[in-house]
């Protein structure tokens, strides 16, 4: 679906997929079925969105980044090996990186 000034974000994701995921390292089926759905763009300020499914992380609010889409896949696709579901805790809200 197109977005309203006519960007195809399906078509970004799948291009980022193809490009970025699947030609590196990113192998499980199941992170490149979510990576290709998860629409990143709503994630960003407006005026970025056009870059939302570029290689590189992106600036969010109070000094916060989006990380690149490859290393959400690739710290998605580790922790399938090295966490078991028990260990899993959702984390809401802001989380900071220790400086």
């Amino acid at each position: 679906m197109a977005a309203m000034d006519g960007t195809n974000y399906a078509d970004l994701r799948r291009e980022m997929v193809e490009l970025q995921l699947k030609q590196r390292d990113i192998v499980d089926d199941r992170v490149l079925e979510v990576m290709s759905r998860v629409p990143r763009h709503e994630f960003v300020p407006p005026h970025l969105r056009d870059l939302a499914y570029g290689d590189f992380p992106l600036p969010l609010a109070d000094g916060q980044t989006i990380s690149q889409p490859y290393i959400v896949a690739l710290m998605s696709q580790l922790e399938r090996f090295v966490v078991t579901p028990v260990m899993f805790v959702p984390m809401v809200g802001k989380v900071r990186q220790p400086s």
